[in-house]
């Protein structure tokens, strides 16, 4: 409480004390001008929404990490049963994973011209991985000069993010690629004779001949990828190989072919 001096009427000296009513200041009682208010907790409330939003961004690219993996896992192209060569597989060579790796991290260091170089670096990096037409056109907009270029720069991570997302619902509803595939060789053709197969296909070629004729499955000398010869299978004998690796393996029967698709041959192709 504060107290002023006022004048008394007996005496010309003589003082006395009150109480000083409330002040009308903005320092007293009444609130503050807008001008004189203190701005914390409406800062306080941004770096909270901010927070919240990083956390959101984390866990939501946690679970995407976790989803593409389990991705590569399902699909491993070593075609082994043993859990853990499938998960160091998928660490090494998962191209769902790495894709989405170094395509995120190509957007990361797009964002200053000091990091140019090393954004390009993982950009090319993920072209290794590019599968669908979807995943190489965002790699092929990756230096934008026009505002039509911009948008599709802008729109390739939604573009690629909604393929792996229809992926996913065709997945859980058992629209799945087949992990096995049996070729016939019969009478002097091979059925089909050209496969469209994903990394770690196990395919299989089963001589049904009726003519009871042997027949190999022996990769052509240019098939550099993958040297394979089944020796000579008789009727009813089959052989069986997993493709891991991205290309085109052409074969021929060493009786009834001949290497560049002669006669009794086929192709392999691993997308």
């Amino acid at each position: 409480m504060i107290l002023r001096p006022v004048a008394h009427d007996r005496g010309r000296g003589a003082v006395q004390s009150r109480p000083l009513e409330p002040s009308k200041t903005w320092y007293g009682t009444n609130p503050a001008p807008s001008s004189h208010r203190r701005r914390g907790p409406r800062w306080s409330l941004l770096l909270k929404i901010v927070g919240w939003l990083a956390a959101l961004v984390i866990v939501l690219g946690g679970m995407s990490v976790a989803l593409l993996f389990i991705a590569d896992y399902n699909m491993a192209g070593n075609g082994s049963s043993d859990s853990g060569a499938r998960v160091a597989w998928v660490i090494e060579r998962g191209d769902h994973l790495h894709y989405a790796v170094h395509f995120t991290a190509g957007r990361v260091f797009d964002l200053c011209p000091c990091t140019r170089r090393t954004a390009d670096a993982h950009y090319f990096y993920a072209k290794f991985h590019a599968v669908t037409p979807h995943q190489k056109a965002a790699l092929s907009t990756i230096h934008p000069h026009s505002l039509g270029e911009f948008g599709a720069y802008l729109a390739a991570p939604f573009v690629v993010g909604a393929d792996w997302l229809g992926d996913g619902a065709n997945w859980l509803r058992g629209q799945r690629p087949p992990s096995t595939v049996t070729v016939l060789l019969d009478q002097y053709e091979v059925h089909p004779e050209v496969i469209h197969v994903a990394r770690g296909t196990h395919v299989i070629w089963r001589n049904a001949d009726e003519l009871g004729e042997a027949h190999t499955v022996t990769a052509d000398p240019g098939t550099w990828l993958l040297q394979f010869d089944s020796k000579w299978l008789e009727p009813d004998e089959q052989y069986e190989l997993t493709f891991t690796e991205r290309g085109q393996y052409s074969y021929y029967c060493q009786a009834h072919g001949a290497p560049d698709h002669g006669g009794m041959s086929g192709v392999v192709i691993v997308d």
